[in-house]
């Protein structure tokens, strides 16, 4: 049959020949024929229309053309678009899909969280981070403190010509934060001289020094410097012996130029015919030094504290004080730091039985009051045999004391907190556990990063002489990287240089050298896979993956990282991978 199916008009179904269907519109559909918009009819096996309803495919769905539906379209088989071979079909920003384009030959497929794409294939491990600083590709790189990588090398730190000071044998030195110069007291004049050398360090690990001057020539054994801030001076202690016994002289001095003037000079006490051994002597707050010397009074070795006052360019000494009424150990086993936010010093010491003590100290005028001795030796642990060099952590507003453990023999850092006349300990931490027979051990708070920086020597296990830095965190302490010092001597004090951002250690040696380290030096994480701009972000390959930005290297050798240069050395030292091809190297190390 032919014609319309219902009343002629818009939404009806027209134009139907009975020779391809009979349709029976009859309670099958809405009136008049009209269907539901977005719907299609079906029919039964009678070709009577059963239904009007979504689209529905049990079949295979192919379309060449996108398929738009207001409705739900159910597949039980399989619906397919039109796509070219190797391609895949993926969801865009605005929800809609859309062929991925093919990446190339080698490529695979990664995700940054959002969209999919092809990147090249990498030899292995490999991240992403920010550069501070220009790096070029193959580059040995580090991650600094801010969390950016820049270039790195083996040993932050530079040896440094002492000058034209012939000896540093007892040498001590402090840093005047004011003048930005170091201030450094060796021994000259064949042994009996101390000559005062001011040197200015820079930021490249270089310093330049001044003509030394003789500070005390009368057969004087030891100088130690200590600055004080608010006066912009440096106070020097004396052990000097005209013969015998050995007597204690001070002298207040001040930088110009590249050497120093001193006021007039003070002399302390002494109450019995025998030597003054090894003092400590700090900076108490404004115009107050203090020092702590071995002593023999009446015929008993007794540990002294000494108050010093600057006014203008003089210094005096105070009354003599004892600190503790047992017996003083020998070889000046003490030390001593001032709480700035307490305003108290802290004293340590041992007894002849070497158990190690501490005492809080209130200076009033020219004399100090001590509160109760407070016991820091244990079962496990106790003072190293030799002084100690403590430094005060302004951040955290705690007393830090490095020492080795004269019982385990390993590098040790210890927390105290000063309350009233008193201070309490955390408990021991070893920062190196591979290490042994650990000694002297300066600590020094690096306040660009609130850290303290830690150098000791160690001559068995862990052998070297090293940098350490550790954070606190409440009574106990973060331990960090440690760092390889250059040269073989024995090490002295620690300072931070806060205008360099660098830390210095005195090498006691003949030489009169210095080392200055880098303490906040990127720790290294691989090589830079290709050239990354100073702000940029760039690829760089760590432990496990394969660099390819290399040349010149022979293939089978092992590479490290060199000690004075961003390149990478053959040869086993520092090593961090091995050579695959004069231009691959695969990292094994993820750190030094």
């Amino acid at each position: 049959m032919g014609g319309y199916i219902g009343s002629k008009g818009v939404g009806i179904i027209s134009g139907i020949d009975a020779s391809i269907a009979d349709l029976n519109l009859t309670d099958k559909a809405a009136a008049n024929g009209v269907t539901e918009a977005n719907k299609v009819l079906t029919a039964d096996a009678n070709k009577d229309v059963t239904a009007i309803r979504n689209l529905s495919a049990t079949g295979n769905l192919v379309a060449t053309v996108d398929v738009t539906a207001g409705g739900a379209i159910t597949a039980t088989g399989t619906v397919t678009r039109a796509l070219t071979r190797g391609s895949i079909d993926v969801g865009n920003s605005s929800g809609v899909s859309s062929a991925l384009a093919k990446g190339a030959a080698g490529t695979v497929l990664t995700s940054d969280g959002t969209d999919l794409s092809f990147v090249a294939a990498s030899g292995g491990g490999e991240q992403e981070f920010t550069a501070t600083g220009a790096i070029t590709a193959g580059q040995p790189v580090g991650i600094t403190t801010t969390g950016t990588i820049s270039t790195s090398i083996a040993n932050q730190s530079g040896l440094l010509d002492g000058g034209s000071s012939t000896t540093v044998t007892a040498g001590r030195f402090d840093y005047d934060t004011n003048a930005n110069k170091l201030v450094i007291c060796t021994r000259g004049g064949g042994g009996t001289q101390i000559m005062v050398e001011i040197a200015t360090p820079s930021a490249n690990l270089t310093a330049s020094f001044g003509t030394p001057v003789v500070s005390r020539s009368a057969n004087t054994r030891e100088g130690i410097p200590a600055f004080d801030p608010a006066t912009g001076r440096t106070n020097i202690l004396y052990v000097a012996s005209s013969s015998n016994p050995a007597w204690l002289y001070a002298v207040s001095g001040i930088i110009s130029g590249t050497s120093m003037t001193f006021g007039s000079e003070a002399t302390g006490t002494n109450n019995d015919a025998q030597d003054i051994v090894t003092p400590t002597f700090i900076n108490a707050g404004a115009n107050k030094s203090v020092a702590i010397t071995k002593q023999y009074f009446s015929g008993s070795a007794q540990g002294i504290v000494y108050v010093l006052t600057t006014s203008g360019t003089s210094i005096s000494f105070g009354t003599p004080v004892i600190l503790d009424s047992q017996n003083f150990n020998t070889a000046g086993r003490n030390g001593a730091v001032y709480d700035s936010n307490a305003g108290k010093v802290v004293i340590f010491y041992q007894e002849p039985n070497q158990n190690s003590f501490a005492k809080v100290g209130t200076i009033s005028g020219s004399t100090i009051s001590l509160g109760s001795r407070v016991t820091i030796s244990s079962s496990t642990f106790m003072m190293q045999n030799s002084q100690v060099y403590p430094c005060f952590d302004t951040n955290s507003n705690k007393v830090v004391l490095a020492t080795g453990n004269s019982i385990t023999g390993k590098p040790s850092v210890l927390v105290g907190t000063v309350s009233g006349t008193s201070i309490s300990f955390g408990a021991p931490v070893v920062i190196n556990e591979a290490a042994a027979n650990a000694s002297g051990m300066y600590a020094a708070f690096d306040s660009s990063t609130n850290t303290v920086s830690i150098s000791y020597y160690t001559s068995s296990g862990d052998v070297g002489h090293w940098l350490q830095k550790v954070k606190v965190n409440g009574t106990s302490v973060d331990v960090g990287p440690k760092i390889s010092l250059s040269g073989n001597a024995v090490y002295g004090p620690t300072r931070y240089a806060d205008d360099i951002d660098r830390t210095i250690v005195l090498q006691q040696d003949s030489g009169g050298s210095f080392a200055i380290t880098n303490t906040n030096a990127p720790t290294y994480v691989g090589l830079a896979k290709e050239n990354i701009a100073d702000g940029d972000t760039g690829k760089v390959t760590v432990a496990g993956g394969i660099n390819e930005s290399q040349s010149n290297l022979i293939t089978g050798f092992p590479y490290g990282l060199a000690p004075t240069s961003s390149t990478i050395a053959a040869g086993p030292a520092n090593q961090i991978g091995t050579a695959l091809s004069a231009t691959k190297i695969y990292l094994s190390k993820g750190s030094l």
